[in-house]
């Protein structure tokens, strides 16, 4: 098995070096004469076309090579990286300069490059004693390798478009890693920088704009919007969001004139509606905290040209760019073009699942570009200009990343449909509202036993024949050594909580019962194992034996009546008596926050144990403890007392917890009864679960 991993892992990388090979070789063979004409054009764009065909051959071949997913993702950003930088060179082959050399602000771009690479630091271009106005932040980058390298600001505006092409996916696969799946983020990486060069291309006209507003829109979910990161303040991640924040405005700083008309906008609904929150950003303090913090420590930059405007006054003419090319809603969504057709399904696609937070992020997002271009087209009716063009080519991040999304939940549609990838389909969200008689809990009740369960064999058994649905492929989600199942619970009236059920990795990969196949961690639970491990009782750790004994107990009364022959008849002679005390189909209410979904009691020599298991379906607010009452056959005159330890804190259970309880008391030579339930310092609350266990 580590040989043809070893294998595919070579294959992988051989794939990656060949790629960058053969564009190197492309390259060198477009900058061979330095002199343009129309003919050497029309050989570039052959050598663009091969180039594009043989990166959609390649990126093919890493999809479908049985390696790990974490090495197949690096590969594939580099050479999603590599594609577009080689494209880059063939695209301006053989020229030196870059897109509009000596048009527009690209004269600009080029006396920013040259005087940063001379003073090494970001000042003035023009004027001795102003501060810089334009976003500093990638054009001084540009003149400092400008000056270790010997090159022209002419020239390094070119590099650079490569040098952005290379760094981007990974920045960009860095920031939506935090966010969604590396899967997910892998698809809208490719989405945004593989549409740019397909629809506007607008890395070549304003590439400090594509860096800026591309790299916004995670850090904007992220850090503002809260999405991927725990729901109490960090000062770590404030700190952390102040900083890449930062760099972003110092980019390009139009993006952050949006998210502060949002700021500014909610919270004035907030104000006015009397403190109630009606706006789609999870935490209004948390955002203008994080805004603060970017504030500050982009201060060095924004606050000279602050006091310089209040010295001198700004004139109007830097935002004047509404003219008689700039009427229209030219979004690229409205374009009737295969990206502006696909940006529009994008959008629909996003509506269609609004409830998910990250796509109602992004679309109130573009809710706001199309309230803002509103707004400066009222101003501009009464001579009051806005930039209104830097807002266009804000929603093309915007409709790139949706885009990815879009593909990325396509992909995986297709796949759990005719892959046959549906494992454990019955724990999704959907069968939450599926059908009132849906027996939701007990599955989830069946699956918090399975991962109380240390061997693969049983779990192959429970898998195969519940009383529910028989598994034939199993994919969980691998997070670190464990493997994990998310289920949705109801959390009424504040909608689902999300819990996550985690199992060994080495149940899976280290048995005969279960084949990993290519995938993300995908796994065949193969037919009916012939043989059960004996478990082994041992007087040192009897009580966490006894507990496994009752998740085998609670299993069996979950499976078809193969699977319990099963696993009767494997499991040995000499084992714990067990007793049902409870029918696994039919809990029992404490109150309408604590169910007994489980209850079973061993004999042992010198003692018998209580195991019993509870579901916590709301939170406890005052702890209780868990008593026990023992009495002698159905006399209840005498009855003795065995609650609980004290560290089993009701206080510390949580929504979904399913608790497993252990509890010895002295073997009665008859039969015996005891009582189950809840009390305080007040005494017992809610209902309590008692029974006779007949030893005979």
């Amino acid at each position: 098995m580590k040989q043809t991993k070893l294998s595919q892992a070579i294959t992988c990388l051989f794939l990656v070096i060949a790629f960058c090979f053969i564009g190197l070789l492309l390259a060198k063979h477009c900058h061979q004469s330095p002199v343009t004409s129309q003919e050497l054009r029309i050989y570039g764009y052959m050598g663009l076309d091969f180039w594009n065909l043989l990166f959609v051959f390649t990126v093919i071949l890493l999809w479908v090579i049985p390696v790990n997913l974490s090495p197949k993702r690096i590969a594939m950003l580099s050479v999603l990286g590599l594609y577009g930088a080689i494209a880059l060179v063939l695209v301006f082959t053989p020229s030196l300069f870059p897109d509009n050399a000596f048009w527009g602000d690209q004269k600009f771009r080029m006396a920013m490059v040259e005087r940063f690479s001379t003073s090494g630091w970001p000042i003035d271009y023009y004027y001795k004693g102003l501060p810089i106005f334009y976003p500093p932040v990638y054009y001084w980058v540009l003149g400092l390798l400008g000056k270790l390298t010997a090159h022209h600001g002419f020239e390094m505006l070119q590099i650079g478009l490569k040098l952005i092409f290379i760094c981007m996916p990974f920045l960009l696969y860095g920031l939506w890693r935090k966010i969604v799946s590396p899967t997910a983020a892998l698809f809208v990486t490719s989405a945004v920088l593989l549409i740019d060069i397909g629809g506007s291309f607008m890395l070549v006209a304003v590439p400090h704009a594509f860096i800026a507003n591309s790299l916004f829109v995670p850090w904007w979910l992220h850090y503002i919007q809260g999405i991927g990161c725990g729901p109490h303040f960090k000062w770590s991640h404030w700190v952390t969001g102040s900083i890449l924040g930062t760099l972003l405005l110092t980019t390009y700083f139009y993006p952050f004139i949006l998210l502060v008309f949002m700021l500014v906008v909610c919270t004035l609904l907030v104000i006015f509606r009397s403190g109630k929150m009606v706006w789609p950003i999870g935490g209004l303090r948390q955002a203008w905290l994080q805004i603060f913090g970017v504030a500050i420590v982009s201060a060095p930059y924004w606050l000279p040209n602050f006091l310089s405007i209040i010295r001198y006054g700004m004139d109007r003419s830097r935002g004047d760019w509404y003219h008689s090319g700039s009427g229209g809603l030219g979004f690229p969504f409205l374009e009737f073009n295969w990206v502006g057709l696909t940006g529009l399904a994008a959008i629909l696609f996003a509506l269609w699942r609004i409830r998910s937070r990250i796509l109602r992020s992004l679309v109130w997002l573009l809710a706001l570009c199309l309230g803002f271009f509103l707004l400066g087209s009222l101003l501009g009716t009464v001579d009051i200009s806005l930039n209104l063009t830097k807002d266009r080519e804000f929603t093309w991040a915007i409709m790139t990343s949706l885009i990815g999304l879009a593909i990325f939940s396509g992909v995986q549609w297709v796949r759990r449909r005719y892959a046959f990838i549906p494992a454990y389909a019955f724990i999704n969200v959907n069968e939450h509202y599926a059908h009132p008689a849906s027996r939701f809990a007990l599955r989830y009740d069946f699956l918090c036993h399975l991962t109380g369960i240390s061997d693969a064999r049983i779990l192959n058994v429970a898998m195969r024949n519940n009383l529910f649905d028989a598994v034939d492929y199993f994919m969980p989600e691998r997070q670190g050594e464990s493997l994990h199942v998310q289920v949705a619970l109801s959390n009424y009236p504040n909608g689902l909580i999300l819990k996550d059920l985690s199992f060994p990795v080495s149940l899976m990969t280290d048995s005969a019962g279960f084949v990993q196949l290519p995938g993300k961690n995908l796994f065949e639970v193969r037919p009916n194992v012939s043989s059960i491990p004996i478990v082994k009782i041992d007087a040192r750790d009897r009580r966490d034996s006894l507990i496994q004994l009752s998740h085998i107990a609670a299993i069996e009364d979950r499976l078809q009546p193969v699977g319990r022959d099963i696993i009767e008849r494997s499991l040995p002679n000499g084992l714990p008596r067990c007793v049902r005390c409870l029918d696994a189909t039919h809990p029992y209410w404490f109150d309408q926050r604590v169910l007994l979904i489980d209850c079973h009691t061993f004999s042992f020599a010198d003692s018998v144990y209580l195991v019993a298991s509870f579901r916590i379906n709301r939170p406890i607010p005052i702890p209780r403890r868990v008593y026990l009452h023992v009495y002698s056959g159905k006399n209840r005159s005498q009855m003795g007392n065995f609650d609980f330890p004290a560290e089993v804190n009701s206080g510390r259970w949580q929504m979904g917890d399913v608790v497993t309880l252990c509890r010895a008391f002295p073997n009665p030579k008859d039969s015996f009864g005891f009582v189950l339930g809840l009390f305080d310092d007040q005494g017992p609350q809610g209902k309590s679960f008692s029974r006779v266990v007949d030893l005979e």
